[in-house]
């Protein structure tokens, strides 16, 4: 992956050799910060969404300056840095930013960076805050991450005010980092992978404190897309719909009546595409899925005095063996809950690859999210 990104740096970064092994260095220094690698926002996220948003930008009709790459680069690598083992939204943006801003002090090539590139990148970070991400520039006012960022970049001597952030949050260059932070999601090899991590930090979060049939997986995904979200609660017209979607097409609200040909497009194109993919993906893995989430959710326990989650065990470090013996031990409480009695077998009949002896040691997140959809995939040969 490592050797795709810096392809990709050196296609779009029009300096000199030196500017891209900078840009290394400084992924190396960034990916090193992302502790938390078993779950969905990890340093494999990061690069997953510098690359996209670099790839996005070929859909924009204006040039693109190496000076915006540059700072498309910086956002993507440190937008999920602040993600602890309990995320929460707003608060993980701002720590990111945090971190960001503490490295323009010690890291050479951020040293380089004007005020300006600064408050962009800080910008742009935080409008990858999950429920506000779609949500009309209006309603970003007075959010407390935003009040909290603005007193943080006094201390930098960065001054600004939040109408200033807002319309930042709000311009081309955050709408790359946005939608290529969901582009990781949507991609059809990492669909089942990314199912199973960001399930798991949706429940430590305490965003799904309760079970999460396969069922209602597809109903959230399909809200997901459209991206009808703001604090925490759906708004109206949820419905999968072309036409609900042009805040998910890289526009800018100022420039939403007058949509670039290509960018409309590509924007329906992956929208489409993507609800069919994830929607025939959910349907094929619809047991499997139902098994892994159950022993997800009933491996964490909510303590009432901190009101924070307890993992008991963490499943997705667990050898494929081991998650086998669970399920079998578990299948019919797994039934019950997901109000699906005909759930096939967990058998090497079944799920061939999944009993086959050279994967019984690996963990899920030990596998690509290739790996994970052939192995978990019911009456999948053995090659």
């Amino acid at each position: 992956m490592f050797r795709k990104f810096n392809s990709a740096i050196q296609k779009k970064i029009a300096d000199t050799n030196l500017v891209a092994n900078e840009i290394t260095g400084l992924s190396v220094n960034c990916l090193k910060k992302y502790k938390h690698h078993y779950q969905y926002h990890n340093a494999e996220h990061a690069l997953n969404v510098a690359m996209d948003s670099l790839k996005l930008t070929s859909c924009l009709e204006e040039k693109i300056s190496s000076k915006k790459y540059l700072r498309l680069i910086i956002s993507s690598l440190y937008h999920d840095i602040g993600n602890g083992k309990y995320p929460k939204a707003g608060i993980d943006e701002y720590e990111s930013v945090n971190s960001f801003l503490k490295d323009t002090i010690k890291v050479p090539l951020l040293k380089k960076l004007l005020k300006s590139d600064i408050l962009q990148i800080s910008s742009s970070i935080l409008s990858t805050v999950f429920h506000d991400r779609y949500c009309d520039a209006a309603l970003l006012k007075n959010q407390k991450y935003i009040l909290k960022t603005l007193k943080l970049l006094k201390k930098y001597n960065i001054k600004t005010d939040q109408q200033k952030i807002i319309s930042l949050m709000c311009n081309t260059e955050s709408w790359i980092i946005k939608n290529a932070d969901i582009f990781g999601s949507l991609k059809k090899d990492s669909i089942l992978k990314n199912n199973f991590t960001n399930y798991w930090e949706n429940l430590l979060s305490g965003k799904f404190p309760r079970f999460c049939s396969a069922k209602l997986h597809r109903e959230l995904f399909v809200k997901f897309i459209v991206g009808k979200i703001h604090k925490k609660s759906y708004q109206k017209d949820t419905k999968f719909s072309l036409k609900a979607n042009e805040k998910y097409i890289l526009i800018t609200p100022n420039n939403s009546d007058k949509f670039p040909s290509k960018l409309e497009k590509y924007g329906k194109y992956i929208l489409l595409k993507s609800e069919k993919e994830f929607h025939k993906i959910i349907t094929i893995h619809h047991d499997i899925l139902n098994y892994i989430h159950y022993l997800m959710y009933t491996s964490i326990k909510k303590n009432r005095k901190t009101n924070k989650y307890i993992i008991k065990e963490n499943i997705l470090r667990l050898p494929i063996s081991n998650i086998i013996k669970k399920i079998r031990k578990n299948q019919k409480n797994i039934k019950i809950a997901s109000n699906k009695i005909n759930l096939r077998k967990i058998n090497s009949q079944n799920y061939p690859q999944l009993f086959n002896k050279k994967n019984a040691h690996k963990s899920i997140v030990d596998l690509t999210g290739k790996e994970i959809s052939i192995l978990f995939a019911p009456n999948k040969k053995v090659r």
